[in-house]
């Protein structure tokens, strides 16, 4: 009988210590706070926005495959695992002489030197033409793209992905 007793009272006291956990919510981490992008509210998990169309990740463009075009250009195969459909989301495609913070549309707001790009708005191919033209990369030979709202802010400005393109440029 003491055995149950003691037993009675473990489970109760656990109880108790679940109800008094459970009846607060605990505190979201500073980084799952919601934040501002493109004026509307979106949450941020581990650094990257959560958006409209988004994946749990964050909005990431990739560069899958660069081939030399027959008219003088590159043509890129663009990636994204985000929905451009709906949301506006977009990708900026831009020489390396720019930073990620710098291809976008509130560059100058943050005292950025604003930098070229061009907008893709469908993942697959996407051939290099002005503002991105070989002719106007200046020198570099890596392409970059990162992933853009509906105003062309630039969504999370660390999710780059450049590719040097130095072979495919000899091709043309």
């Amino acid at each position: 009988m003491v055995r149950n007793l003691a037993l009675l009272v473990a489970v109760v006291l656990t109880a108790a210590a679940c109800v008094s956990i459970t009846d607060s919510a605990p505190e979201a981490p500073a980084s799952s706070l919601p934040t501002e992008v493109d004026g509307e509210a979106e949450d941020r998990i581990g650094g990257a926005q959560i958006g409209p169309g988004c994946s749990p990740d964050g909005c990431q463009a990739t560069i899958e495959a660069v081939t030399a075009g027959a008219n003088g250009e590159l043509i890129v195969q663009l990636a994204a695992n985000f929905d451009m459909t709906d949301s506006g989301n977009h990708i900026h495609v831009y020489w390396d002489l720019y930073t990620g913070a710098q291809v976008s549309a509130d560059a100058s707001d943050k005292g950025l030197i604003s930098g070229q790009w061009a907008v893709a708005f469908e993942p697959g191919p996407f051939e290099t033409t002005d503002p991105v033209s070989v002719s106007d990369r200046g020198g570099s030979s890596t392409l970059c793209v990162t992933s853009a709202g509906q105003v062309h802010n630039v969504i999370e400005p660390d999710f780059v992905t450049c590719v040097d393109v130095s072979q495919q440029l000899s091709q043309l």
